[in-house]
């Protein structure tokens, strides 16, 4: 009993001792920070404050820390925003945080809405942020942080103290909502220099102007690289690669406010990503401490002085003019500025020990100097590997081994730790298997002839994710010009490349619109003239046999005449009437001709998100295009299956836009999907759906210009479609058009068209013979007198002697000599009152709009039959009735 007794109390004494040991203890006190970047990991901006929060906190072992990114530049509508929420509150459901810490302007508004649901009552420490108003976060407490402070007048000061010749300073600036900010600032500077320094602003420039531009500065003009990230075209730039085209065609000096020092500019007074995140992170590990957040107001992270030693040099810049708080890159080691007053206090001892002192000196100066001069080369090495997200590899050819740096985890998925221990061989099964062969080749060849070498092949990172990398490598060789050694950089250049393969799909098809508009007009004019004689032929004929073929020949221009309005449509030349459409009304439209005409074993079903949809388009053409996209998909379904048309409201953003390279404006879009379980289509297929005349139906199947008709009208209505599919798992096109704000659908109006005769003089001016005979003969039947002139300049002439006895002028609007805006124009001016019909194969937008607006009276479109233009010219006679 005895023993049994002893037992336990030991178990006790043990249970006692785990409970109240160092270890236990350590578990309480851990201090867990959530930290929310705005944007993504890879994030030039973003992984610097990270850095810098890292050098602070990463040290702690009592502090844990937790890190999420929102992915704003990609994607913050609110639905994504409201989805992220219940991401984090599902993830750390578990989990008490003792502090977050967020960077940029997104995290912080994310916050303000969603903390004290989230994370009631948890002190929040933001960074990052720009145009900080106190307003902001007054309504909420427990917040802290750094916002971004620029100094341009600093920095423009520092350029007039190390350039005291400089007349004038070229602002080199985007037209991006950043670019107007800093624009609108240095703007309110210019009294601050008056009669010093001229501001000159190169902004909303291409970047062949602004190579222009920059390559003309005068002697006494220095460049400031204030933000150039995105072209007037919408092109996106890296800062790296814009400040690299930036120093690279200006002849004098580069300055900059923003922490780009390293990459071509000389410097300046910075903003600084690095320490805001440090400073972010002390205030953050002081809270921990037990600080009161209400001790620590909001405050700016302060510039800081940075230069490149390097770039200095190159223009001439005495870097000793240079305050003593300024950082300096890349500057070399000296040893006696270092060591100077221990070389004079030595000097001191005699002249007994100089020599043995001297002896020392130049060892330890040789020895610091390699040292020195070797980690300088590697930080900077890894500095602007990391900063420019590259890796950075080392080849020794003799020895098989490579070395890397820089981004090496962004890029290959790897950490930097395993990826050391990758082989060449390795390395080489990371390379896409088909594009495998031909980058060995390459390599192979440029390793024997020694040559610089640059290839773009794909690549496949740890999770099996395959991107597209740049690889440029140079050699080191020996006497006898044997390649040794090989350094170079790999890049991600997958987002280049996308935008690249959507910019030329987009001129491809802005080509192929263009030739299609033209071929549309020419033969138009010419159904004129069959359509026209056709039908006067068929009320000619009593032979009912001979009619029949006159009907023949009227039905067979019609039909023609929709191959080439489907032609237009997709040039964006189609007749386009503008009014308030109910988005739903024409998908019901839609779905009773689809219930009515496809196979019973397909299921159509609506899935409307919303109540009410309105645009402003033409119904007519938004029934056509939806109703394309649905054959397409009943196309892709021969054994049946599901077709399925939702709706929804949308808000487009410009990361939107930017990623799908569309000519239309951010806000609010009517989305509409057309989603099948058919076939499903393979990449090639899609990259050539909406070219006119393409199908991969059987012929006689398709004429190939439903969906190019499609991709026209949609454009026309200003919106954007999109295409996703997967071969054997069918199709999703998705549909975007703009959203009419306060506007009602109205009644589709009906037009009855016969024949109108009338009396009336009439100039009828067309450079096709057949529309001219053809018009003058169907005007004529119907009781007009009518005089015909083949190009504006005849026009012009004949209606400056009897404009009098001209009632009304139909005039066409593509002709060569005098087209019909300048004969309109010349009619004008010798009567005010002409009254004027305007004729085209085009449509009556663009340019024919640009002629209506004018004071044209009315438009007939080509083809037309002679009801049509009766009942217009009856219309603009007055004599409708």
């Amino acid at each position: 009993m005895k023993t049994q007794t002893n037992h336990i109390l030991a178990n006790i004494c043990l249970l006692a001792l785990l409970l109240f040991s160092p270890a236990s203890s350590a578990l309480a006190d851990t201090h867990r920070v959530l930290i929310l970047n705005s944007f993504n990991e890879g994030y030039h901006w973003t992984d610097r404050i990270m850095q810098g929060i890292k050098s602070v906190l990463n040290d702690e072992e009592n502090v844990d820390l937790f890190i999420d990114y929102m992915d704003a530049k990609r994607c913050s509508d609110p639905d994504y925003l409201e989805k992220f929420k219940d991401l984090l509150a599902h993830k750390y459901r578990f989990h008490k945080f003792d502090a977050i810490l967020s960077t940029d302007d997104p995290a912080l508004d994310f916050l303000l809405t969603y903390r004290d649901t989230l994370f009631p009552g948890v002190p929040v420490v933001f960074c990052g942020i720009n145009d900080y108003h106190p307003e902001r976060i007054a309504s909420h407490s427990n917040i802290t942080g750094i916002y971004e402070t620029s100094d341009i007048t600093g920095t423009v000061e520092m350029m007039l103290q190390l350039h005291p010749e400089t007349t004038e300073v070229a602002i080199v600036l985007d037209t991006t909502i950043s670019g107007q900010y800093f624009l609108d600032r240095i703007q309110r500077l210019e009294g601050t220099f008056k009669n010093r320094v001229i501001f000159r602003y190169l902004t909303g420039l291409n970047l062949d102007q602004l190579k222009d531009a920059l390559q003309d500065l005068p002697e006494t003009t220095l460049p400031l690289w204030a933000i150039y990230l995105r072209t007037p075209q919408g092109v996106s730039l890296s800062s790296k690669e814009s400040v690299r085209f930036t120093c690279d065609h200006s002849p004098r000096p580069v300055y900059c406010i923003w922490d780009v020092v390293g990459q071509g500019v000389v410097g300046g007074r910075v903003t600084s990503p690095n320490f805001q995140g440090e400073m972010a992170a002390g205030r953050t590990l002081a809270l921990l401490q037990g600080a009161k957040i209400e001790t620590m107001s909001v405050s700016g992270s302060p510039p800081v002085s940075i230069f490149d030693y390097v770039v200095m040099k190159q223009h001439g810049i005495d870097a000793n003019q240079l305050p003593d708080e300024a950082i300096i890159l890349n500057r070399p080691f000296s040893f006696y500025r270092e060591f100077k007053h221990l070389i004079w206090m030595t000097g001191a001892f005699g002249l007994i020990l100089l020599a043995t002192i001297f002896a020392l000196i130049q060892h330890i100066r040789k020895r610091r100097l390699a040292e020195g001069a070797l980690k300088e080369s590697d930080e900077r090495y890894r500095i602007m590997s990391e900063r420019t997200g590259q890796m950075v590899y080392d080849f020794d050819l003799n020895k098989g081994t490579i070395k890397w740096a820089g981004a090496i985890t962004t890029i290959t998925g790897y950490e930097s730790e395993d990826f050391q221990k990758i082989s060449v061989d390795q390395w080489t099964k990371m390379i896409h298997a088909e594009d495998r062969q031909g980058v060995m080749e390459i390599l192979e060849r440029a390793m024997s002839e020694a040559k610089d070498e640059k290839v773009e092949y794909r690549f496949v990172q740890r999770n099996g994710q395959t991107i597209t990398v740049e690889d440029s490598g140079s050699f080191l060789t020996d006497e006898a010009g044997k390649a040794y050694r090989m350094v170079g950089t790999m890049k991600d250049i997958t987002e280049r490349k996308g935008i690249e393969e959507q910019l030329r799909q987009a001129e491809k098809m802005g080509a192929i619109g263009q030739l299609a508009g033209g071929i549309a007009h020419d033969f138009n004019n010419q159904l004129t003239g069959v359509l026209g004689y056709a039908g006067m032929l068929r009320e000619q004929l009593e032979d009912e046999e001979l009619k029949s073929f006159a009907v023949g020949i009227e039905e067979a221009a019609v039909r023609s005449s929709g191959l080439t309005a489907q032609l237009l449509a997709f040039s964006r030349r189609g007749k386009f009437l503008v009014k308030a459409v109910d988005v739903h009304q024409v998908i019901a439209d839609v779905v009773s001709i689809l219930d009515r005409s496809i196979d019973k074993r397909i299921t159509v079903a609506q899935d409307l998100h919303t109540s009410a949809l309105v645009i402003q388009g033409d119904p007519t053409q938004l029934q056509n295009a939806l109703l394309n996209i649905a054959l397409n998909a009943r196309d892709a379904m021969p054994q049946g299956g599901e077709l399925t048309i939702t709706t929804e409201k949308v808000q487009l953003d410009s990361a939107f836009l930017i990623h799908y390279r569309y000519e239309i404006v951010p806000g609010n879009y009517a989305a509409i999907s057309i989603t099948d379980t058919g076939s499903g289509m393979d990449r090639e297929t899609q990259q050539h759906i909406f070219e006119p005349f393409f199908t991969t139906k059987e012929v006689g199947k398709g004429t190939g210009m439903g969906l190019a008709s499609v991709y026209g009208t949609i454009n026309n209505h200003q919106g954007a479609i999109t295409v996703y599919s997967e071969v054997g798992r069918g199709t999703v096109i998705k549909v975007y058009l703009p959203l009419g704000e306060g506007i009602e659908p109205g009644p589709i109006e009906t037009i009855t068209e016969s024949p109108i005769t009338g009396n009336a003089r009439v100039l009828l001016v067309d450079d096709e013979p057949v529309v001219r005979k053809m018009g003058q003969k169907m005007l004529t039947d119907l009781g007009y007198s009518v005089t015909t002139c083949a190009d504006g300049k005849e026009a012009v002439e004949f209606y400056q002697k009897s404009w009098q006895e001209i009632d009304l002028v139909i005039l066409d609007m593509v002709m060569p000599v005098m087209g019909g805006l300048d004969t309109f124009v010349a009619m004008s001016q010798i009567n005010p009152d002409c009254r004027v019909i305007l004729s085209s194969g085009y449509s009556i937008n663009g340019e024919a709009q640009g002629i209506m607006d004018r004071g044209v009276k009315d438009f007939v479109g080509k083809p037309y039959d002679r009801a049509t233009l009766s009942g217009v010219v009856a219309r603009v006679l007055g004599n409708e009735n």
